[in-house]
């Protein structure tokens, strides 16, 4: 699952990524200067480098009210104003900017700030003696509100206490309290992970890190992992990125979560100590999921094209259920979640879409497309929509209706408009052909 409701590209050679460099390219940047104090207060300085056209959107950007704004720059020609915001998590404090509609060079925010990276007795909290975990939940750098601007990054991070091992997108370089992380590729979050006692292991294109291996559950997580990469890779092409996949596994109980090329799991002890008899399958059905956002992560997260996000990635994990598990334990799970789909709303027309309909609805219709055109013909609309990178519901429809007819389009976007109620109503197979 992606989310920022307490639910990467990664690289393969060793650069960093300096602002003018980042000016060369058609991403935006960030260049984060942090240091975190013992207490868990945070002293930062963020430089976000704004593409032309990133420029010209106007972006409204958050962070989390605990923070003190000490200092902001834009450019001369631009104009922003702070006030309150109450989306896409409550208590942020709202940037607003504004650039020149002429805008044609690059454009640039710097933000310096301070405060606790926690809020006061955080139930799930950043920093502990478990560590650090970082991600957009906990709103600690400045990010677009609507989540929808990807950037490269180049994060130093200093103040982190020299026994835990970090893991992270891109390149890592750690010297004693001090660690650098370059991701060149795009992402819409800076996540990492810095824990005490986590060695590593590398397996095909995945590097899974953990604290304790030999516990069944992480050694199973970790089999499936390279599996189910190797699997998706082989039928949708590489993935967007040219680097490693990297997987934390962690002693904790929250929800499983995933960025581009970058998973963090649970154990999940206490589930397994209530259950003991929680089938292998359940964890790789998780793992396939998260892995398969590697391929499935370009949607616009707050929009209703976040069905190609999450309806692919639950999809792709059917998919390698089936395939290592057996074709019956994937049946007998669709049947289960058969009620759920049918009870969920329609997955276009209203933002984003609720879970069910992302979860359940989602992949059923997918599922449902496979059977009308074809396993061979759905692999090669699928690896045309990973290899470009597709990201909006127009975009897979033209995919789809040039491998097929377009009926069968029409067809599947009326489907994405239906809800609650079957998956087959014929009218609106019936009436698609004039709806798109």
């Amino acid at each position: 699952m992606i989310g920022i409701i307490r639910q990467p590209v990664l690289v393969g050679i060793s650069l960093i990524m300096t602002a003018t460099q980042a000016h060369a390219s058609d991403t935006s940047h960030y260049d984060v200067n942090a240091h975190l104090s013992p207490d868990g207060k945070l002293n930062a300085t963020v430089t976000i480098t704004l593409t032309p056209e990133d420029a010209k959107r106007d972006l409204d950007f958050v962070l989390a009210k605990r923070f003190k704004i000490t200092k902001l720059e834009v450019d001369d020609a631009a104009t922003y104003k702070i006030g309150v915001a109450e989306t896409p998590l409550p208590d942020l404090q709202l940037i607003e900017t504004d650039f020149p509609d002429s805008q044609s060079e690059f454009a640039t925010l710097t933000f310096t700030y301070e405060g606790p990276l926690d809020e006061p007795d955080s139930k799930a909290p950043a920093y502990g003696p478990d560590g650090l975990e970082l991600a957009l939940d906990y709103m600690w750098f400045p990010l677009a509100q609507q989540i929808n601007l990807n950037f490269s990054a180049h994060t130093v991070l200093s103040g982190l206490p020299e026994e835990l091992v970090v893991a992270a997108q891109g390149e890592v370089e750690r010297k004693g309290d001090t660690v650098t992380i370059t991701r060149q590729s795009p992402d819409f979050d800076i996540p990492l992970v810095a824990a005490p006692g986590l060695s590593k292991r590398s397996s095909g294109h995945v590097d899974v890190y953990a604290p304790d291996f030999d516990y069944p559950p992480v050694e199973n997580i970790t089999d499936h992992a390279a599996k189910s990469a190797a699997y998706f890779e082989d039928i949708f092409g590489p993935a967007g990125y040219q680097g490693r996949i990297v997987l934390s596994v962690l002693p904790r109980e929250r929800n499983a979560y995933a960025r581009r090329g970058y998973v963090v799991m649970s154990e999940a002890r206490s589930a397994i100590e209530k259950d003991p008899n929680v089938p292998a399958w359940a964890f790789a059905r998780i793992v396939a999921h998260e892995f398969s956002h590697a391929w499935w992560m370009y949607a616009d997260p707050m929009s209703d094209d976040f069905w190609m996000t999450e309806s692919l990635a639950e999809y792709s994990a059917m998919r390698y259920l089936a395939r290592g598990f057996g074709s019956a334990v994937a049946d007998d799970l669709m049947e289960k979640r058969y009620q759920t789909a049918l009870d969920a709303g329609p997955i276009l027309g209203g933002g984003r879409p609720s879970s069910s309909s992302l979860y359940r609805r989602g992949p059923m219709i997918l599922n449902e497309l496979e059977g009308r055109i074809g396993r061979d013909t759905m692999d090669k609309v699928l690896r045309v929509v990973a290899e470009e990178q597709l990201g909006t519901t127009d975009e897979f429809l033209t995919v789809l209706e040039g491998h097929t007819e377009a009926s069968i389009a029409a067809w599947f976007k009326a489907m994405l408009k239906t809800g609650p109620g079957p998956w087959l109503p014929e009218d609106a197979a019936n009436t698609a052909q004039g709806s798109r």
